[in-house]
């Protein structure tokens, strides 16, 4: 690995419409963060990149996780 990361990682909500929240009930998700869009940007550059954390043993932790628990 050239470049390891430490850190948390978020899901984003996003909206799928304009408008007020409480009334928009479909929303998108996407994995988000300092750490995971600073190795996201530097695998699009070339380097080989790490992630280090924890994640949820829930649905949303087995996002894109191959995890084995």
């Amino acid at each position: 690995m050239d470049v390891v990361s430490l850190g948390e990682t978020m899901i984003l909500f996003s909206p799928e419409e304009t408008g007020q929240l409480r009334y928009n009930r479909n929303y998108y998700s996407r994995v988000a963060g300092a750490e995971t869009n600073t190795l996201i940007g530097l695998a699009k550059l070339g380097y080989q990149t790490g992630w280090m954390s924890r994640v949820g043993k829930d649905e949303l932790g087995k996002r894109n996780c191959k995890c084995t628990w």
